[in-house]
């Protein structure tokens, strides 16, 4: 095409411009970004769920900016890597080189060189896809050296390194030098590294930049755009300005901010014609005058950015230089100037001065990389004017590189595109991708920090509030939608947002809901009525949406109270018995204007139920109640409680519990037994009873024991004081001794225990030897005689078998008590026979069962008869017989004589 016609083609574009400015609003609000639509669908926040449903298969909690990125890391690790700088080990961190450009495919390398702006901002973009556990942008940085874009005798770096990093360009390029800077710099405002971490390597690297750049000439004192073009780029002064700038706000180098604020002046000195085109020309001659008039976009874009730091590091306000009025009046004119209908939302890379030769329409592109760093521009207008038609350029801007540049195929993005036929350039270079994922990683920071609040009464009511039941009529509900910018005074509402209310009780039941979907403010507020509110907590849920813009959600609650309080419940006593009647007294604090009539319901499962109507509460003071409880007579023993509960109509307004014991309505005064139970006969038992109410009362008496046999009884106690007796039967194996049993009454309409007591009785034998005494000296010649005490417990005689020494005996045992005396020894009437001697008693009852065994030790001692007889005696007889003799024979002599 030749330069007249494309003259003849702008004419008619003219009008197209104009029209496409006065369309410019609706343009910017299309169709949100990919996967999602303009705000969200009211459907699924109104329905009874706290889920937001999905639309399109897009969850709208989540931003699209940077997802899928998976095709992208994959074209940069299998076919734009230079396998030459892979790691060695696996052990070790992986800090790679990628080429600069491939085909559309990615299977053939067309770039195979290495390129410093590139790796620059890859550490700022894509480097985050990439990096594995441990790897950092520090340590990749330091490898520069080692890759060879540094000659260690000198500052700064090549502007590339080839194939296989063997050879580098030997030319030091201005943008890649500083872009090193601005990723370090980023890194530190997004928190990934700490200022400290990096300082003395930016400190470095900006002195490298203005000992190797920057032209100190009086007339110029601006810098070179590389060592070998001596030209002075605008967009590398605004960059250096920007750079400088930023550094002074980290604190990293104070003096670096005079020499950007130098640049910024005179950048925007009158004689660059700026005041009066509203835009600047890509560079000066190397002695800073004769401007190259030709404007392209990237220099618009750092223009925007450096201006607008430059304003706001003015803080005086004479000193201020408005930079942020001039950066918009740079964005109103390339929006008029270097956009028309086929760029559809995206910028031209560059177009002529009026005066100026025409611009080939060969050069006349749609550049990605370009486009990218003035999305970053109008970003930056929007944090620091909250004004949402730069945020709705920057979507559409989005949007429009999805369409054009996205490839459906291989995930990733074409170089450049012609805005006469909307043909891409199907090359896939790393610089466009560095600098388009830098600007999305800021535009989904950004889209991120949209906040929702919500209030009730304009804020005079704190999540939680509580109002009174039917005093409060209306509740303001106030919702907004915005950015709270750090660089923007006030809060950057977030225009025609969509709202969605809910209003949930406490079992999250849906009772409202109301979508606003026409707002123009970001602001939202509507009444909603809660005068036939029940008592009770109530959330307002509220979400907010925008395309492109994070939904966010809030909830905020309230109570509504009857401004009824209980300032005491006491039941008086708090040990009940079953069927027993007590008082419940209720005292309630009323702050409410008008008095209440409450029904009253007093439930339990131990008490007689009841509904009392018509309970006058007093306003604004106590009102006290006294309700009269009764204990079921077949309460169960134990811990229980009532619950007292009050209602408004259906409206449960109070709620307490009363906690009690319930004791059995029968107390066992009095379990007596005889302390002595015998084999095969029954021991009586009494037992008293106290019955506390007025209807008798059946119980259940059961005794066990392994002794004992008893058949469990039912017992009707009356009412008052009674008593009764059982027999329960000894085992006729019982030992004798002492045995145990347990005796238990219970209630029989309930089972529950009344009484559990552990007997405890000693089997004795029907005789009972009550005392043996026998007597320690016993006398040749006399019977020796033991005394058995014995009580017979039969109510009739009895007889015994009494054995001493195998000599038995029969002796009769009256009923009661008995003496017995036991002779023992056969009168001793051996004299010789003296000393200890033992006996052994033994009593058998009639059935021959040995009942009693004694063993008897006496002394045997002299008598006068046992001497007489043993001793004397037998001399004295043999004497006198001598002498009788010997007196016969001489009587007889005396006759014979």
């Amino acid at each position: 095409m030749s330069i007249t016609s494309l003259r003849n083609n702008l004419k008619f574009g003219i009008l197209g411009i104009f029209l496409g400015i006065l369309i410019f609003q609706s343009v910017l609000l299309v169709q949100s970004p990919i996967n999602f639509d303009k705000n969200q669908n009211e459907a699924s926040f109104l329905e009874e769920t706290t889920i937001p449903l999905d639309q399109g298969g897009y969850d709208l909690t989540k931003l699209p900016f940077l997802e899928n990125t998976s095709p992208i890391v994959n074209w940069l690790e299998n076919d734009l890597i230079d396998n030459a700088t892979l790691r060695e080990s696996p052990n070790d961190p992986n800090y790679p080189l990628y080429y600069g450009e491939s085909n559309e495919a990615g299977s053939n390398i067309d770039d195979t060189n290495h390129y410093l702006e590139d790796f620059a901002v890859f550490l700022d973009s894509l480097f985050g896809f990439v990096a594995e556990d441990g790897e950092n942008i520090i340590d990749y940085y330091n490898r520069l050296g080692d890759y060879g874009f540094q000659n260690s005798t000198e500052d700064g770096y090549y502007s590339f390194v080839t194939d296989g990093y063997s050879e580098n360009s030997t030319v030091k390029d201005f943008m890649g030098n500083a872009q090193l800077i601005l990723s370090l710099i980023t890194a530190i405002e997004n928190g990934d590294i700490e200022s400290a971490q990096v300082e003395s390597i930016i400190s470095d690297q900006w002195d490298a930049l203005n000992s190797v750049f920057y032209d100190e000439t009086d007339s110029v004192n601006l810098f070179n755009h590389s060592t070998s073009d001596s030209q002075k780029y605008y967009k590398d002064q605004f960059l250096a300005a920007l750079i400088g700038m930023k550094l002074d706000q980290l604190n990293i180098y104070d003096s670096a901010s005079i020499k950007a604020q130098d640049i910024m002046y005179r950048s925007t000195s009158t004689a660059t014609g700026f005041k009066e085109q509203n835009e600047y020309d890509i560079a000066l001659d190397e002695d800073g005058t004769n401007l190259n008039a030709d404007r392209d976009l990237t220099t618009q874009a750092y223009a925007i950015m450096a201006l607008i730091e430059y304003d706001l590091i003015n803080t005086s306000t004479d000193a201020r230089a408005k930079g942020i009025e001039m950066a918009e009046e740079i964005y109103q004119k390339i929006n008029s100037t270097m956009t028309n209908s086929s760029t559809n939302s995206l910028f031209l890379n560059t177009w002529e001065t009026v005066g100026i030769n025409d611009v080939a329409e060969t050069d006349v592109v749609i550049d990605l990389k370009a486009n990218a760093i003035m999305m970053m521009a109008i970003q930056r207008l929007f944090e620091v004017t909250g004004n949402m038609t730069y945020y709705n350029h920057l979507l559409s801007m989005y949007n429009a590189v999805q369409d054009l540049f996205l490839d459906g195929t291989n995930g990733n993005y074409y170089k450049s595109a012609r805005p006469w036929d909307a043909t891409t350039i199907k090359v896939k270079n790393l610089g466009t991708h560095a600098y388009l994922y830098r600007s999305l990683n800021a535009l989904d920071s950004l889209a991120s920090q949209s906040v929702l609040s919500l209030q009730l009464n304009s804020s005079d009511l704190e999540d939680g509030a509580q109002l009174l039941k039917a005093e409060n009529v209306g509740l303001n509900i106030t919702g907004q939608f915005y950015f709270d910018l750090p660089d923007y005074d006030g809060l950057a509402f977030i225009l025609n947002s969509t709202f969605y209310y809910s209003v949930r009780g406490d079992d999250n039941t849906l009772l409202y809901n109301v979508t606003f979907n026409e707002n123009i403010t970001g602001e939202t507020s509507l009444i909603y009525d809660i005068s036939s509110l029940n008592t009770g907590i109530y959330t307002v849920s509220v979400m907010a949406n925008f395309s492109g813009i994070e939904t966010q959600f809030a909830d905020i609650k309230f109570e509504i109270i009857s401004g009824l309080e209980t300032d005491s419940l006491v039941l008086e006593s708090d040990s009940l018995y079953a069927g027993e009647q007590t008082e419940l007294n209720l005292t309630i604090e009323s702050t409410r204007v008008d008095p209440m009539d409450l029904t009253v319901q007093i439930n339990g499962t131990t008490i007689q139920n009841q509904t009392l109507i018509n309970q006058e509460v007093l306003n604004e003071t106590s009102t006290s109640l006294v309700f009269d409880v009764q204990t079921l007579t077949n309460a169960e023993v134990g811990a229980s409680s009532l619950t007292i509960e009050a209602f408004d109509g259906d409206d449960k307004i109070l709620s307490k519990d009363v906690a009690f014991t319930i004791s059995a309505p029968i107390v066992i005064q009095e379990i007596s037994t005889s302390s002595k139970a015998f084999k095969g006969e029954d021991l009586e038992i009494e037992i008293r009873f106290q019955n506390l109410v007025d209807p008798s009362i059946d119980v259940k008496i059961s005794v066990t024991g392994d002794y004992v046999s008893f058949t469990t009884i039912t017992h009707t106690v009356g009412a008052g004081v009674s008593s009764m007796k059982i027999n329960v039967s000894i085992s006729e194996d019982a030992p004798y001794g002492t045995i145990d049993f347990e005796l238990e009454i219970n209630r029989a309409s309930v089972g529950d225990l009344v009484k559990s007591e552990e007997l405890t009785v000693s089997v004795k034998n029907m005789v009972e030897f009550i005392s043996f005494n026998a007597p320690e000296n016993s006398y040749q010649g006399r019977e020796s005689v033991a005394t058995l005490e014995v009580i017979n417990h039969l109510s009739s005689a009895t007889d015994i078998i009494i054995s001493v020494d195998g000599e038995e005996y029969n002796e009769s045992l009256i009923s009661g008590e008995n003496t017995i005396d036991i002779a023992f020894g056969n009168k001793f009437l051996n004299p010789y026979k003296m000393g200890t001697q033992g006996f052994t008693i033994k009593i058998v009852d009639s059935d021959g069962n040995l009942i009693y065994e004694e063993y008897v030790e006496t002394q045997v001692k002299l008598s006068m008869g046992s001497i007489l007889l043993g001793y004397v005696l037998p001399v004295l007889i043999p004497a006198l017989g001598i002498v009788i003799l010997k007196h016969l024979a001489m009587e007889n002599k005396k006759r014979l004589s």
